[in-house]
């Protein structure tokens, strides 16, 4: 009998030990309740403050708190430490939970422009349509983009919890540069003519975005005026490749003022004084007005290790979504994260000289291409990030002198719609640093690349990516560049596909002599204007891929001979580049044996790039240039491919390209079924 008590008490105090483990916050708690789930707490925070006292008390287990179902409007970052493991913030089981820095707006406060002091900015057609209220922040457009520092962004309009976009002319289109009239790169002014006339001269507010020289820099800065008369925009701000006329890429549209304000979901902010008022567009009727009001990061873990965050909304902030810094085996999990006004997900450093507007100068770096603090065996999975600012997630982890992996994964994400606000070099995932991963990823609407890579021996494969680099020219919708240190990387089983090819863009851009990738198993189908771009480099391997339809196959050049050979300067990037990983390490060396004798052979001339065992379907062009830089084995040419027996757009179904193709020797086949987002328990 003694012996039966003593096991009663052991169950007794199992369970509740393991009661006291999860906490319940609502909406509607309190932070003076216990926490249970029929006394629920009101702040994240406080709660994570009460686990920290349990910590403190000798308790080791894993804590859970659970959301219940609402929208937690917050307006101070959700905050894990170092001190912070094991502890799972989730929605409770089937309950739909939001986190978000958005600001209502009451009905009683928005006001129709008939019969006020704007109703003169408005044409009469459009004023029952065009509505407006006071913003509490005085906040304006920003200059942004290629070369530029970020910035909070402006707040954004969400209509019915739709994303509203900023008021631009043309609408679906962009204007030309006819002619550059003044060129004053020392004292910013620049000035140009266009086509056909405006329909206003009236520039109040108004700023510019596009692509003013160079087809890679999209940038928005502000007009100072407009001659109608000689159809001539003049800018006083910093352009960073200037302006220039004859390239069809060199365009643009204006932004923010009263006349192009013509469209549902469209939005003005206007200054007058010191009082910003925000006017928007809606011919219905609506029942939900907010903005993305926050300065604030939502949520960030700052050390943390073995932290889970699922099944969350995270929204409406000026700054990033989730951020993570030096973390360790954290997780989230079936997120969905939007109308972020820049960067969904940010793992690491902040660049001092780029990110010092989002970040608190300790999570500020120098030298993030080096040491990146994106911590070790981090991943976002089964998450839908869209409506973006600026970049959808910053992936960075490992530290580059040693080839120390990150081993941070993006898996099983849904990215588009991003550089909503932001355009200038944004990719809907930028990976940087040592050994990062990106799988089963679905990426569309981006208007620059689906991925930017920079730094070593990453992953990317079985992602299904479509309709990016839709603004830009000389881009690839997967991209490296100018960095001859930055290698070992392999891109596999990745559908690329349905790139438009109005300029020069590109499946996959190995740009300014990026050397020793590894790409294999690819599907490109039309895929930009050139499938695959190897610009100077050397040591990369294309095998196995499928290369269908387009105006070129392949095209290499030798730009370090020619055009580009300041690369090569003494004291020039490519110098700094290798030196500062310190190229001569043994890591270095023995990892790949090419940079051992780096300059002694010829690094100006592309060598031993291998193209073997891949199939060439419907193409203008197999080889736009180059042919003599690399080495074609066993590659198999097509005519007349099938289209009919292809997928459609955003699908992940295709044939079983083994049962028609002439296959090439000891040819692999593609694991079609792996390609794009993987059915879970999370996302089914």
């Amino acid at each position: 009998m003694k012996h039966i008590n003593i096991l009663l008490i052991c169950i007794i105090f199992s369970y509740s030990t393991s009661a006291q483990n999860s906490f319940y916050i609502d909406i509607n708690g309190n932070n003076n309740n216990k926490g249970t789930i029929e006394s629920s707490l009101l702040d994240i925070n406080n709660t994570i403050k009460k686990i920290r006292k349990e910590r403190k008390k000798g308790n080791k287990e894993h804590f859970t708190i659970y959301l219940r179902e609402g929208e937690y409007i917050i307006d101070e970052t959700i905050q894990f430490e170092k001190e912070d493991s094991l502890i799972t913030l989730s929605a409770y089981p089937n309950e739909e939970v939001k986190i978000s820095g958005a600001k209502h707006i009451p009905k009683n406060k928005i006001k129709s422009v008939i019969n006020s002091p704007f109703e003169h900015l408005f044409d009469t057609n459009k004023q029952q349509f065009i509505h407006y209220f006071e913003l509490d922040q005085n906040t304006n457009l920003e200059n942004i983009g290629f070369g530029k520092k970020m910035q909070l962004a402006w707040n954004q309009l969400i209509i019915n919890d739709t994303l509203a976009q900023i008021a631009q002319y043309p609408n679906h289109s962009m204007i030309l540069i006819d002619s550059v009239f003044l060129f004053n790169k020392v004292k910013e002014q620049y000035e140009w003519t266009i086509i056909d006339k405006l329909p206003s001269n009236q520039m109040d507010n108004a700023f510019v975005e596009g692509c003013f020289n160079k087809g890679w820099s999209i940038e928005t800065v502000p007009v100072h005026q407009y001659d109608d008369k000689m159809k001539k925009l003049t800018i006083h701000s910093k352009l960073t490749y200037g302006a220039a006329n004859g390239k069809p890429w060199q365009r643009f549209r204006i932004l923010n003022t009263t006349w192009a304000l013509d469209e549902n979901f469209e939005y003005i902010i206007y200054k007058q004084g010191d009082k910003s008022i925000l006017f928007f567009y809606y011919n219905h009727s609506f029942n939900n007005i907010k903005i993305n009001n926050s300065d604030n990061i939502l949520c960030q873990l700052d050390g943390s290790s073995n932290i889970k965050i699922k099944d969350i909304h995270f929204s409406n902030t000026r700054n990033i979504g989730i951020h993570l810094f030096n973390t360790q085996n954290c997780t989230i999990d079936n997120c969905q994260i939007y109308q972020i006004g820049n960067i969904g997900v940010f793992f690491g450093s902040g660049s001092a000289n780029k990110h010092h507007h989002l970040f608190e100068e300790k999570y500020l770096s120098e030298d993030i291409d080096i040491q990146t603090k994106g911590g070790f065996n981090n991943i976002i999975k089964n998450c839908e990030i869209y409506d973006i600012g600026a970049t959808g997630i910053v992936l960075s982890g490992g530290y580059r002198k040693s080839l120390n992996e990150g081993n941070n994964m993006v898996e099983n994400c849904h990215i588009h719609h991003i550089t909503k606000i932001n355009k200038g070099y944004q990719g809907a995932i930028n990976i940087l640093g040592v050994g990062n991963k990106i799988r089963h990823c679905k990426i569309h609407d981006a208007n620059m690349m689906a991925i930017y890579i920079k730094g070593n021996n990453h992953l990317l494969e079985y992602n299904n990516i479509y309709q990016t680099c839709l603004m830009v020219h000389d881009m690839g919708s997967i991209y490296q560049g100018r960095n001859p240190s930055a290698r070992g990387t392999i891109i596999r089983y990745n559908y690329i596909h349905h790139i438009p090819n109005h300029f020069e863009t590109v499946g996959i851009y190995l740009d300014d002599a990026i050397s020793d990738i590894t790409i294999n198993g690819n599907i490109l189908l039309d895929a930009g204007r050139i499938a695959v771009f190897i610009g100077g480099g050397s040591d990369n391997h294309l095998f196995n891929n499928l290369i269908i339809h387009g105006n070129c196959g392949i095209f290499i050049d030798n730009r370090l001979e020619n055009w580009f050979s300041s690369l090569l300067d003494d004291g020039g990037v490519f110098h700094q580049k290798l030196n500062e990983v310190n190229y001569q390490s043994d890591i270095y060396t023995k990892t790949y044996p090419s940079l051992k004798n780096f300059w002694e052979n010829h690094p100006e001339k592309p060598k031993n790039n291998l193209i073997e065992k891949n199939i060439f379907c419907d193409l203008k062009l197999l080889f736009g240039k180059g042919k003599e830089f690399i080495i074609l084995e066993n590659n198999r040419f097509v005519s007349n491919f099938p289209y009919s027996w292809t997928e459609k757009m955003g699908d992940n179904q295709f044939i079983p390209i083994d049962t028609w193709l002439p296959l090439p020797d000891s040819w692999e086949n593609i694991p079609i079924h792996k390609i794009g987002i993987q059915k879970t328990t999370a996302n089914k």
